[in-house]
Formats: structure tokens, C-alpha cells, sequence
């Protein structure tokens, strides 16, 4: 073989290999790309998880402070029946609270 020969033959053996590298790196570069994708879908996600577990934390708290709301308002009416001297006063307050004359709150 020729020098020219010899050094075309080289040529084209570094030309498959650069074409080789370049479907790498583009390979790679698409891997990265939908990796990429991937985390940032998962970072929207967990954002949409974090505000839904605040929101519910809000709610749960307001349902607790409902509660002790609650709580407090029957603790007052219940010293306010055993409080009651006559049963005029008694029945005014079971009228405030909606107890009905079996004793049961309604």
C-alpha cells in the first residue's frame, strides 16, 4: 500500500471513531436532558405534596382549635346547669345548649 493509501485508510479509521464518540456524547446528552426532565418533575411533585401536607396541617390545626373551642363553650354551659338555683334558670340554659328533656344534647 501507498503512503496516501495507508494514511486514507488511518483517516478513516479516526473518522468512525469520531463518529462513534460524537453518537456518544449525543446519546449521553439525551440521557441527561430526560434525566433533567425527570428530576425536575419530581421537584414540581414533591412541591405539590408539600403544600397539600401544609394545607392539611392548616386545616387539622383549625379543626383542633374548633375543638377546644368547642370544649370550652360546653365546660361553661355545663357550670352554668349545675350553677342554676331554680329550674327556670336550669331550663333557660338547656334551651341555650339544645338539650331536649331526656338530658341528651341534640
Amino acid at each position: 500500500m501507498g503512503p496516501i493509501l495507508s494514511a486514507l485508510v488511518r483517516l478513516q479509521g479516526i473518522e468512525i471513531d469520531l463518529s462513534q464518540l460524537r453518537r456518544r456524547i449525543r446519546t449521553r446528552q439525551n440521557a441527561i436532558t430526560a434525566q433533567e426532565t425527570r428530576i425536575e418533575k419530581h421537584r414540581e411533585e414533591h412541591e405539590a405534596l408539600r403544600q397539600t401536607s401544609l394545607e392539611h396541617r392548616k386545616q387539622a390545626d383549625e379543626y383542633e382549635l374548633n375543638l377546644r373551642d368547642s370544649e370550652e363553650h360546653v365546660a361553661k354551659l355545663r357550670v352554668a346547669l349545675n350553677a342554676a338555683k331554680t329550674n327556670k334558670e336550669y331550663a333557660a340554659v338547656l334551651t341555650q345548649v339544645g338539650v331536649d328533656g331526656n338530658g341528651s344534647f341534640g
